[in-house]
This record gives C-alpha cells, structure tokens and sequence, in this order.
C-alpha cells in the first residue's frame, strides 16, 4: 500500500438501483420452483425434496428484498429522502 500522501482520493460512490437485479433473482428462484416441481418425483427418490422449499425460500426472501427496497432512500423517484 502506497504512503498516505500518494494516495489517491477514493472515488464517487455509484448511484446505482439494485431493484432489477433482485427482481431478475427472483425470477430465476420462480423458474427454478417451476422445475423442481415439474421433477418433484425423481427428487423425492434421489432425496432431493428440499430443492422445492430451497426455491420457495429464495423467491420469498427476494419479494421481502423487494419490500424493503421500496423504500430505500435513493429510490429514482427524484425526491431526497436521506
């Protein structure tokens, strides 16, 4: 690590909005769900069941992202609420 007084200043956080990336998560847990269930059977006997509510888990805790993202300051919604 260079001495403090050749560092550079640390850049500019990004003003970033991570709603579509929660939502493309939940979108592949859903698809996911959609084929667990579709094997279902054949995961039973490998004893793979627990594939489903592994889905079912990861697409509710991506909704409840969601819900706690509604209203996360720095929303785009173009209003300042910090």
């Amino acid at each position: 690590m260079p001495p403090p007084e050749r560092r550079r200043p640390d850049p500019e956080p990004l003003d970033t909005d991570p709603r579509p990336a929660v939502r493309l998560g939940i979108g592949v847990w859903v698809v996911l769900l959609g084929l667990a269930l579709v094997f279902h059977d054949r995961l039973t006997e490998d004893g793979n069941g627990w594939w489903v509510w592994t889905a079912v888990s990861g697409a509710l805790l991506g909704l409840l992202g969601l819900v706690i993202l509604r209203n996360w300051p720095g929303d785009g919604a173009g209003d300042d609420r910090s």
